[in-house]
């Protein structure tokens, strides 16, 4: 009769993360309008103009509104710039966006 040997390995790991962003806006350099403005995280943004963040996004993208990288590589919105846009702040019904 031939023996085996089990061995069970069990690996637990637990991760912990906290991700915090200060909801105020920050003033910073915005070199599209030339001087210093405040800009303000995705979210904060969305939340302030009542626009989807992924419209942000795309306007951001489409040189629609100024944005900015962080060392870190997370982008802030020119709130400035989100004040002079003359499109709609919301997404058209139906779940389409302007």
């Amino acid at each position: 009769m031939k023996r085996t040997k089990t061995t069970e390995i069990i690996v637990e790991r637990d991760e912990f993360y906290v991700v915090q962003h200060s909801a105020a806006p920050v003033a910073l350099w915005c070199e599209a309008c030339g001087g210093e403005t405040q800009f303000a995280y995705p979210i904060a943004a969305a939340l302030a103009t009542q626009t989807p963040a992924r419209t942000l996004f795309r306007q951001a993208e489409a040189g629609l509104i100024h944005f900015t990288e962080t060392p870190e590589g997370l982008l802030l919105f020119c709130l400035k710039s989100l004040g002079q846009r003359n499109e709609p702040l919301v997404a058209a019904e139906g779940g389409q966006e302007p």
